[in-house]
């Protein structure tokens, strides 16, 4: 791609009008998700529920690998970047996993 389409190419995505919001919109936005949240005190609509279940997502790894790498880490021994090649997926997903920030099982 040349310099020239390049450039046409980033004056319209600049341009176009869902590029630009303004401070008052991205303030709205945020006080709107904070209201949301008092509201419903952080708890999932039931509707949004069921993806909270693997079967429902699109995950790289399963329940099994998830408690297996659990089990397998040792820090310094056998670690996020040893795991991560062995099944195949990010530093940053073992990392979740470990922390237990995702997969809470």
């Amino acid at each position: 791609m040349d310099e020239i389409n390049f450039e046409a190419e980033m004056k319209q995505i600049f341009n176009a009008p869902f590029a630009k919001k303004t401070d008052r919109q991205l303030q709205a936005y945020q006080q709107l998700s904070d209201t949301n949240r008092a509201l419903t005190n952080g708890v999932q609509p039931k509707s949004l529920q069921k993806f909270n279940n693997p079967l429902y997502r699109k995950c790289k790894l399963t329940s099994e690998q998830v408690t297996a790498v659990r089990k397998k880490y040792l820090p310094n021994e056998y670690g996020i970047m040893k795991l991560a090649k062995e099944y195949c997926v990010s530093k940053a997903v073992i990392r979740r996993i470990v922390e237990k920030k995702s997969w809470k099982i």
